[in-house]
């Protein structure tokens, strides 16, 4: 009877052992007890444990070419046998290849628009009812200031922001990129055979 008391006593304490271990090791990972149900906090308790950074430590470049009339196969990394592309081809080979993509709209303004806040252009107002479906160098609108970019959107995590090129989705200023989430920027207006801008000083355009 002593004997059987005393194992029970000492299955007790080992139970209470484990328990508590359990307990504090819930508690200092703060998951749930045991271990995280969520293959994702799962992930993140073991790359903790192997002392490997979290994203946000270490966050990610994003360098985005949104080119007009440029074809899947244009580019080296994609096959291009004629066009060399070296430099494009690098930053792929380092990164990630998405290789579907489908664009708001075909043409210039919209699929800006689209790209960049991830709408449909007609949400934002930015396809149609003007000859094209572009802004021209007299447009008086551009894309809304109460649109959400995806640059503001990263911004707001930390991040630095250019935009350089053709802009396209507005050229007065409300609508420019520092407007939209860019830290700074170095662009044009529209596509190059569009003319001057009716909105220059002294251009005898609109008021």
């Amino acid at each position: 009877q002593l004997k059987f008391r005393n194992q029970i006593t000492m299955a007790s304490s080992l139970f209470i052992a484990i328990t508590s271990i359990l307990t504090t090791f819930a508690h200092e990972t703060d998951n749930q007890f045991p271990l995280p149900h969520n293959r994702y906090e799962l992930n993140e308790l073991n790359k903790k444990e192997a002392g490997i950074k979290s994203p946000q430590a270490t966050l990610p470049n994003y360098v985005i070419f949104f080119v007009d009339d440029m074809g899947y196969g244009d580019v080296g990394f994609t096959g291009q046998p004629s066009i060399n592309t070296p430099n494009i081809d690098k930053l792929a080979s380092e990164g990630m290849i998405l290789t579907n993509w489908y664009t708001g709209q075909p043409v210039c303004s919209p699929s800006r628009a689209a790209m960049l806040t991830g709408r449909y252009p007609v949400r934002s107002g930015c396809a149609g009812g003007w000859s094209g479906g572009v802004f021209g160098d007299a447009s008086v609108g551009g894309l809304p200031t109460n649109e959400s970019t995806f640059a503001a959107v990263l911004s707001q995590a930390g991040y630095a922001t250019k935009m350089m090129g053709k802009w396209h989705l507005g050229q007065r200023s409300q609508f420019q990129p520092q407007n939209h989430g860019f830290d700074s920027s170095y662009w044009i207006p529209y596509s190059v055979d569009m003319g001057s801008s009716a909105w220059l000083p002294g251009d005898n355009g609109l008021p």
